[in-house]
């Protein structure tokens, strides 16, 4: 309603709505760009395995992080390719999060992956410290029972 009063208004949001189609579609298209150049090594990984070859960390890697792309390809080309089901696609997204490839994930997106996995590493270093200082403590408080318990069993 507001466009109708203010047509300068619905011209600035059809810009930005129209800036908006194009990067998430040259996000799009890099995505996939990336995820054939991707295919390509893949393919020479295992053509190099075919022939008798032991695959280093990297290619395992590589290898393993394609296929799982092109397992998550599936449904995402079902959407694409039955009409109209694109716009579902925010929907599903929002259901199963982890639905698209690796090189179609935005950067914020992997930040925030990135993020989620630092805080669980320290919380888990800081879970570690603590019990180590407990431990210590026990040890210090049994220091001179526990050394000549150690000291008895290891004279057996």
């Amino acid at each position: 309603m507001d466009s109708v009063i203010h047509p300068s208004r619905g011209k600035e949001r059809l810009h930005r709505l129209w800036a908006k189609i194009k990067e998430e579609f040259h996000h799009y298209k890099s995505g996939a760009v990336l995820l054939w150049a991707d295919i390509k090594h893949s393919v020479r990984i295992l053509r190099k395995v075919l022939h008798g070859s032991e695959l280093t960390f990297r290619e395992r890697k590589q290898l393993k992080r394609t296929t799982m792309d092109l397992l998550r390809m599936i449904p995402f080309a079902f959407f694409i390719i039955v009409p109209f089901l694109e716009f579902l696609l925010p929907v599903a997204l929002w259901a199963f999060p982890n639905m698209l490839p690796s090189q179609f994930q935005s950067k914020l997106k992997k930040q925030e992956d990135r993020t989620k996995q630092l805080k669980l590493r320290l919380d888990l270093a800081k879970f570690l410290e603590e019990t180590l200082e407990e431990f210590a403590q026990d040890v210090k408080k049994q220091g001179p029972l526990l050394t000549q318990t150690f000291w008895n069993f290891s004279l057996l």
